[in-house]
């Protein structure tokens, strides 16, 4: 939505100044020329580098990332394509922020189609345990990208244990 556009630039930045993306150059909107009315965010990153295998991946340092991003918004896209490393120092970064809201679970349905469900109007607790339940929300539609028989799956799952018994309250209402 273009809420969701508006907000994205800030929390780029937001999310550069944590660490848990590359470094944010700048933004600016682009329109099409040829009689369109689309409009685009083209954003000016630090050149990352995928990580091609989830055995490249630490756990620990993973989750370091995804606690990091859950202080501020819910990342709602994170699987392995959105995994990248510095090539400066090796460190995990995220990118593909075009589903972020500090507030909303977003689905993505189609390219064009979005179920939002907004967390402060369906859960009274939320911001008492919005962090919490951003994380949680964010490694459970991590772990529907893995395959069950990989060990980060098992890790995976086992944080979302731990989670989900601190969330026990929230989620009961």
């Amino acid at each position: 939505t273009e809420a969701m556009q508006l907000r994205f630039p800030e929390m780029m930045m937001k999310a550069d100044e944590l660490g848990v993306t590359g470094r944010v150059y700048g933004y600016g909107w682009c329109r099409q020329h040829m009689g369109g009315r689309d409009r685009s965010m083209c954003l000016v990153q630090e050149k990352l580098v995928p990580v091609e295998s989830i055995m490249q991946l630490d756990e620990e340092e993973l989750f370091e990332v995804v606690s990091k991003l859950s202080l501020l918004t819910f990342h709602n896209d994170l699987k392995l394509d959105n995994i990248m490393r510095d090539p400066h120092d090796g460190s995990l970064k995220l990118i593909d922020f075009d589903l972020v809201s500090p507030d909303c679970i977003v689905i993505p349905v189609t390219a064009a189609q979005n179920i939002i469900i907004n967390c402060r109007e369906e859960f009274p607790h939320f911001p008492e345990y919005a962090v919490e339940f951003r994380a949680y929300y964010d490694y459970f539609t991590f772990s529907l990208t893995l395959s069950g028989a990989s060990k980060l799956y098992g890790v995976v799952f086992d944080r979302l244990i731990a989670l989900g018994k601190s969330l026990k309250p929230f989620l009961e209402g």
